[in-house]
């Protein structure tokens, strides 16, 4: 068994206003993320993992390209995302 305290990852304040603790192991990692109201995330992708994202609170704006096409949908506690390798972005509207 392994146990990494919360004091001992990464924690970084990004200043779009997400805060993120950073669990990082050999061949993956695990972020825990907390979104501040009226935030949105930058535009990013992965090359070589699919970020996935379990909504433990509140509501998200989901956006992502699909070829040139932009899409969204609103995302709650319980919801479940995989961004696969697309181009993606999280708004915090509350």
């Amino acid at each position: 068994m392994k146990i990494t305290k919360s004091q001992d990852v990464n924690y970084v304040e990004k200043p779009e206003g997400i805060n993120v603790r950073y669990y990082l192991f050999g061949d993956y990692e695990v972020h825990y993320n907390e979104q501040a109201p009226h935030s949105t995330q930058t535009w990013h992708h992965h090359e070589k993992i699919w970020e996935s994202l379990y909504i433990i609170d509140g509501e998200l704006t989901a956006r992502w390209r699909h070829g040139s096409e932009e899409r969204f949908e609103t995302v709650s506690a319980g919801d479940f995302i995989v961004t696969e390798r697309t181009p993606h972005t999280f708004s915090n509207d509350s």
